[in-house]
């Protein structure tokens, strides 16, 4: 029950179960492939021809990637030149298990066939020139701590924006760069806040949808634009006998950078989907000096203040009560400059954001270099 404060940790750690989990199939050694092909527990015997789904190519067909084995986790990799992970893939292509149904858009539509035909098409600098960004005040949050109780002698709250898509308007989405911090119990659209403070989010809108209809490239430009850390390193913390509030940075994929950090009620590092970022394109420097919002005299623990450094009104927490390096805080350039075609168009100097560890390793990569290197960068 007693408190205890936290600072400058590494948040990646629970995010080695996916490793752990490829190590434990390439551990069941032959006995994994003995049953698949033998039809063991999960498919019972080989399906007949015409139930055949073939998504690895082991008949001829196209192929792909559909039973999630794949890059740095194929077990060909693992298995050396004898080729046992192949066998063992191989098998269970042929078990007849149909793929994995499509995660349905944020709007709860389905894709329809055209669009899953295209899929894996670049996009058209006309497509893409139909897409538009806008900051936007938002209305709707959700609470993750407030000072009351603590003994802080400054009343703050932390927020995160409630992503949610009215009916009305389908052809737009709302995209979280990270949490808030009020300078009262209020949520950030309430009482002085609301005059005193930004609190806006990126809005991207299909100009050529209809507002009832959701639109037919929204989760690809969003994902494409817009990925989410790859991890996140802890900045600070701290546990009372009623709450508990701790701050991330979070880490970009190369090419890209966050404007914000996520706020959370527990030592549980958040969710990578909870926040995403954005091209370092479309980033700049803050027009206006670090403004303090909190800081925790009274409250206990390691010394921390919690300031609004750019235009979203986005918290950036750090330990001690100097306001943060200029060099560690980003804001956005207008939106008339923040164009995804741009971006995304075919001949664009920007690559694809990397995922998963190689996004991981390359972000470590470019942090040692950082800090190895001469680089400077706080946060």
């Amino acid at each position: 029950g007693g408190g205890g404060s936290w600072g400058g940790g590494g948040g990646g750690g629970a995010r080695s179960s996916s490793a752990g989990a490829s190590l434990s199939l390439m551990d069941s050694g032959p006995a994994t492939g003995a049953s698949l092909m033998d039809g063991g527990v999960e498919t019972g015997s080989l399906a007949p021809p015409s139930a055949v789904v073939d998504p690895l190519g082991a008949l001829g067909g196209g192929g792909g990637d559909m039973d999630g084995w794949g890059g740095d986790d194929d077990l060909i990799n693992w298995d050396g030149p004898t080729g046992a992970g192949r066998v063992r893939i191989e098998a269970r292509s042929l078990a007849g298990k149909k793929p994995p149904p499509k995660s349905p858009t944020k709007s709860g539509s389905a894709s329809s066939a055209s669009s899953d035909s295209s899929s894996s098409l670049p996009l058209s600098r006309e497509t893409l020139s139909a897409f538009r960004l806008g900051l936007k005040t938002h209305a709707t949050w959700t609470k993750l701590w407030t000072s009351e109780g603590t003994g802080s002698r400054r009343a703050a709250s932390f927020w995160t924006p409630k992503m949610e898509t009215s009916f009305t308007s389908r052809n737009r989405d709302r995209v979280c760069l990270g949490s808030y911090v009020v300078a009262s119990l209020s949520d950030p659209s309430s009482g002085s806040a609301a005059k005193t403070q930004p609190s806006l989010v990126l809005e991207l809108v299909d100009n050529k949808t209809w507002t009832m209809s959701a639109s037919t490239h929204m989760q690809r430009v969003v994902d494409a634009l817009f990925p989410h850390p790859v991890r996140y390193r802890q900045v600070w913390g701290h546990e009372w006998k009623h709450a508990a509030a701790y701050a991330w940075a979070p880490v970009p994929p190369p090419g890209f950078a966050c404007v914000g950090m996520a706020l959370t009620p527990s030592s549980e590092p958040p969710e990578l989907e909870s926040m995403r970022c954005v091209p370092e394109q479309w980033t700049c420097a803050p027009s206006f000096a670090p403004r303090l919002i909190w800081e925790n005299g009274g409250a206990g623990g390691r010394p921390a203040s919690a300031w609004i450094v750019n235009s979203l009104g986005t918290a950036h927490v750090v330990a001690g009560h100097e306001p943060p390096a200029a060099s560690s805080v980003l804001d956005l350039k207008s939106p008339s400059y923040l164009l995804p075609e741009q971006i995304l168009a075919p001949g664009s100097a920007l690559a694809p954001a990397l995922k998963g560890r190689a996004a991981m390793f390359q972000s470590v990569a470019e942090e040692q270099k950082s800090a190895f290197g001469g680089g400077g960068g706080g946060g």
